[in-house]
């Protein structure tokens, strides 16, 4: 099953992250502090334990002068034992999915404010 957002599963996206990131724990903790958003993450859960996760970020990027919101895969993990089983790619199907659902067509961009050298 695939949730579109982490709301709500908070505690067991750290749990996972604890067993699945091979990270020191300061850096998880500071992850979760500084970039965790429930909101933009997609879980992929079987047998009520997440098996992987992607984030999305939105971004703006400047190109030829224009500024271009654009949606970004900020981080992705799949824990180790579930690996080369195609779920990163079920997630990413479905947060492409969400994106055609949600940015405008054609991706409007903004004249920038900011002169390049």
């Amino acid at each position: 099953m695939i949730l579109q957002n982490a709301l709500g599963k908070e505690k067991q996206v750290l749990f996972f992250l604890k067993s699945a990131w091979h990270a020191p724990y300061y850096q998880i903790e500071a992850w979760i502090k500084y970039k965790f958003n429930p909101e933009d993450m997609f879980l992929l859960i079987e047998n009520d334990q997440i098996i992987s996760i992607l984030q999305a970020a939105k971004r703006v990027f400047s190109i030829q002068n224009k500024d271009c919101l654009v949606s970004v895969v900020e981080f992705a993990l799949t824990d180790p034992e579930y690996r080369n089983h195609g779920y990163f790619k079920k997630l990413l199907e479905a947060y492409i999915k969400k994106c055609d659902n949600t940015f405008p067509k054609p991706l409007k961009c903004n004249e920038s404010t900011q002169q390049t050298t």
